[in-house]
């Protein structure tokens, strides 16, 4: 039994539901039910002289509202057949996809039960050594949309505002369609000049390198971070703003009217939080609820199989407030991805070091890993998506955010969201789990 935590099953966040109705790919319509609308055409339809068949009505319908509306016309029939009249087409547009997808904490917010995390692309010369250029994140980002993914998560400070700009060239390149999308960023930390790093500085080296008043969540920079963002994006507004980590230099009180304002504005429709301590998100949310302003309805923080101090006190705190969890690095940046002894021979395993988050691997880290490679071998499946599932087991996470850099592993991590590990296999990962120092923030 893993020490300290097997009290935490019971942590479950409010109208998320069971395991079983979160994220598990389901049909949405069931072709066999002739009660649905979709089947409710009769066999030969009657349109502008000619007897369509009930197949190619439905087909023509659809591509004609789609010239009429300006946008690509989606030509998977809505009784889930793939063929319509033996014609061989497929869907472009989210609302054919087999995802079923989940409720954001408390609000009104439905994403897939995977995040794509867009860190992974930008400037391979910056900071992140393992992000992709725009050439080869474009083709990945469109194979996420077309599996049904419709939540991104980027972040202003990403390859100094480069993943924005990515995602946002997604969006228009293949003409996806925006209502059905959830596109979230974050704010914080200073966006790099060039191939500067800001966030390697001290607060006074900031300052005084010209990045004065940049950083942090005072009014001000939210308000210019927020604009930036949008133009970076090409987008009128974003679904989700978080803040990407607790600033203690600014009061509470300013930094949840700020973003209040932003909210009432239009140029953001909900907010969230990222990695911070239990009692600074209680004061956020606190403070928030006694003035009438918005609250978060999200907290993106550090959790995967060898990392799990969240569920002490932050996740039953997000719990509190009917917060989802949509956590960062399931696969703790690869750790859980590859056997450990081959971790560092990948481009980010080598800027770490032989552990996760540039830290000496441990022999618990060593175990859960093992555990891990075993499981997937008897299912013959890949470690990540054992990873990965392990992570939606957990009833207060909503929907993990995973970096993916090639088409495969986006597959990976689609196929987990069906994958079901039994309570035997949770428990012999889980019981390998020893505590660790918090990491992620300070």
């Amino acid at each position: 039994m893993a020490y300290g935590l097997d009290s935490l099953s019971a942590v479950k966040l409010r109208g998320l539901g069971s395991p079983e109705d979160r994220g598990r790919v389901g049909s949405i319509y069931n072709s066999d039910d002739v009660s649905h609308p979709s089947r409710q055409h009769p066999k030969n339809i009657p349109f502008l002289g000619i007897y369509f068949t009930e197949g190619l009505f439905d087909w023509a319908v659809r591509v004609l509202g789609a010239g009429l509306l300006g946008t690509k016309p989606c030509l998977v029939p809505r009784n889930g057949d793939t063929k319509p009249n033996n014609l061989s087409f497929h869907s472009i547009l989210l609302e054919q996809t087999n995802m079923k997808y989940v409720q954001l904490g408390t609000s009104g917010l439905r994403i897939a039960p995977i995040g794509v995390g867009c860190m992974s692309f930008g400037n391979p010369d910056g900071r992140y050594k393992w992000s992709i250029p725009e050439e080869e994140a474009l083709p990945v980002l469109n194979h996420c949309y077309e599996s049904g993914l419709n939540f991104f998560d980027t972040a202003n400070a990403y390859s100094s505002g480069i993943s924005e700009e990515i995602l946002g060239k997604a969006i228009k390149k293949y003409n996806w369609r925006r209502e059905n999308l959830v596109i979230a960023t974050k704010l914080w930390a200073p966006v790099g000049r060039g191939l500067e790093q800001p966030m390697a500085m001290t607060d006074d080296e900031k300052d005084n390198s010209g990045y004065v008043n940049q950083y942090g969540l005072s009014r001000k920079h939210i308000f210019e971070s927020i604009d930036a963002s949008l133009k970076r994006l090409d987008l009128p507004y974003v679904d989700l703003l978080q803040i990407h980590r607790f600033d203690p230099r600014t009061p509470v009180k300013e930094t949840m009217e700020a973003l209040h304002d932003i909210v009432k504005s239009g140029k953001v429709r909900y907010i969230g939080a990222s990695s911070m301590w239990a009692h600074q998100l209680l004061e956020y949310q606190y403070t928030a609820r006694i003035h009438g302003w918005t609250e978060f309805i999200s907290m993106q923080n550090l959790h995967n199989a060898t990392y799990r101090e969240e569920e002490r006190e932050m996740y039953p705190a997000c719990a509190k407030f009917g917060m989802g969890g949509i956590p960062w690095s399931p696969v703790a940046m690869g750790f859980l991805a590859r056997p450990w002894r081959d971790f560092s021979t990948t481009t980010r395993g080598e800027g770490q070091g032989q552990g996760f988050y540039g830290l000496s691997t441990t022999e618990a880290d060593k175990n859960v890993n093992e555990q891990v490679e075993k499981i997937a071998k008897q299912h013959g499946v890949s470690m990540a998506t054992v990873a990965i599932a392990w992570s939606l087991s957990k009833p207060f996470i909503t929907a993990p955010i995973l970096g993916m850099s090639k088409k495969e592993r986006v597959d990976e991590a689609v196929r987990a969201i069906s994958f079901e590990l039994t309570p035997e296999e949770l428990k012999s990962i889980d019981d390998l789990y020893v505590p660790k120092n918090v990491i992620g923030h300070k």
